[in-house]
C-alpha cells in the first residue's frame, strides 16, 4: 500500500494556502506527451530521495515537451524557493507583478508561498530545469532556514534571502557562469545511477546560489526591461521562424534546412542549433509542426475541403506524407480529426 504524503499548507490568520501538487506534470507524463528526469522529496513527481538525502531538496531535474501541451501550471504557490532554467523552447512566466515569455537561458526565482503560473494557458514546447529548495516557511512568523548542505556563509545567505524577499523582478538572462552551473546540474542528473551523483548535485546547486546573490547584487533598474537572453544568431533564427509559421505561403515553400540556414546566413549546423536552443526541436519539427497547426486552422474553418489539398496547401509533397505527420502530432488522422469536428456541430 503506498503511504500518503502529506501536502504543506501555509497558514496566516487571513488565510491559508496549499502547495501545487503537480497533476497537470503526472497526467502528461502519463499519458507520454511529457518526459521528466526528477529527484524529489514529498508529493512532488518524480524519482524519490531518500529522507536521509538532501534533506529540503523539494525538486530537482527537468521536464521535456517535444511539441507544445493542452495543459499549463495555473496561478499556483510552492512551498519552497522555485528556481527554474529554460535550455530549450519558450514559455509563458508570470507573478502578480510580472508577465515575460522566457527564452533559452531565462532563469526565474520565486519566493516560498510566491503566486505565480506557467503557460498562457498552455505550455510551449521546451526542456526546463527546475530547482525548489524547502525553507521551512509554514505561516507568517517563520523565519527562513536554510538546509544544512547549503554551504554558502551566514552573511551571504542572510543577504541572499533579504535581496530575493524584496525582489520584484523574478526573471533574468543568465551569465555564461550561470548557464555553465544549470549545465552541470544537467548533466549530473542525467548520469545520477543509484545515488552516485548527489554530491555533484549539491555542489552545482550552491554554485547557482551563490550566482544568483552575485546577480541580486547588481542594480535593479537595468531588469526593468528584461534584457534578452538571445544571442545575436538566435534572434536572427528567431525571425525567420516566426516569419514561416505566420506567413501561409511560407510554409507551402519546399523548405529543406539548406535553404532555411542559407536564409539566415549562416550553417546548417549552426541553425540547427538555434532552432533547437528556440523551439527544442530540429527545423524538420518545428517546420512540420507549423503545417500541422495551420492545416487544423483551414479544417476548423471548411470541414468539406480534401485531405489532399489541406496538405498540399501546407506545403506537404504528399497526402500520404501529411497523414502521418498529422497523426504523429495530434494523435489521430486528418480523417479523424475531420470526423470529430462534423460530430462536435450542434444540431439544426
Amino acid at each position: 500500500m503506498t503511504k500518503k504524503v502529506r501536502v504543506p499548507k501555509y497558514r496566516s490568520p487571513t488565510g491559508s494556502y496549499v502547495a501545487d501538487d503537480c497533476r497537470p506534470v503526472r497526467e502528461a507524463v502519463t499519458k507520454g506527451t511529457l518526459s521528466l528526469v526528477n529527484l524529489a522529496h514529498g508529493h512532488y513527481p518524480g524519482e524519490p530521495l531518500p529522507k536521509n538525502v538532501l534533506p529540503g531538496l523539494l525538486t530537482v531535474g527537468h521536464w521535456d515537451a517535444k511539441h507544445p501541451q493542452d495543459w499549463g501550471l495555473d496561478w499556483h504557490r510552492n512551498e519552497g524557493l522555485e528556481l527554474t532554467f529554460l535550455r530549450s523552447g519558450s514559455i509563458d512566466f508570470m507573478t502578480q507583478n510580472v508577465s515575460k515569455k522566457l527564452v533559452p537561458n531565462d532563469m526565474t526565482f520565486c519566493t516560498p508561498w510566491q503566486l505565480h503560473r506557467l503557460g498562457n494557458p498552455y505550455i510551449d514546447a521546451g526542456m526546463l530545469q527546475c530547482l525548489q529548495i524547502d525553507l521551512n516557511i509554514r505561516n507568517e512568523v517563520h523565519q527562513w532556514s536554510w538546509p544544512r548542505w547549503i554551504v554558502l556563509t551566514e552573511e551571504d545567505r542572510n543577504e541572499l534571502t533579504r535581496l530575493l524577499l524584496y525582489n520584484q523582478v523574478p526573471v533574468c538572462a543568465a551569465d555564461t557562469q550561470m548557464i555553465h552551473c544549470w549545465g552541470l546540474l544537467y548533466r549530473a542528473i542525467q548520469e545520477n545511477r543509484n545515488l552516485s551523483h548527489i554530491s555533484n548535485i549539491a555542489i552545482h546547486i550552491n554554485e547557482i546560489l551563490l550566482h544568483l546573490l552575485k546577480h541580486l547584487r547588481k542594480p535593479r533598474a537595468v531588469e526593468q526591461n528584461f534584457p534578452s537572453a538571445l544571442s545575436p544568431s538566435q534572434r536572427v533564427v528567431q525571425n525567420f521562424l516566426e516569419e514561416v509559421k505566420n506567413i501561409p505561403s511560407q510554409l507551402e515553400l519546399p523548405w529543406s534546412v539548406r535553404q532555411m540556414a542559407k536564409m539566415c546566413s549562416m550553417s546548417e549546423s549552426r541553425f540547427t542549433k538555434c532552432c533547437r536552443q528556440l523551439t527544442n526541436l530540429t527545423p524538420v519539427n518545428y517546420l512540420n509542426q507549423c503545417r500541422i497547426e495551420f492545416a487544423i486552422k483551414i479544417m476548423q474553418g471548411n470541414p468539406k475541403k480534401s485531405i489532399t489539398s489541406i496538405g498540399m496547401e501546407c506545403g506537404f509533397s504528399t497526402s500520404q506524407y501529411f497523414a502521418t505527420v498529422f497523426k504523429k502530432i495530434t494523435g489521430v488522422s486528418p480523417k479523424e480529426f475531420l470526423h470529430g469536428l462534423t460530430m462536435e456541430k450542434p444540431t439544426q
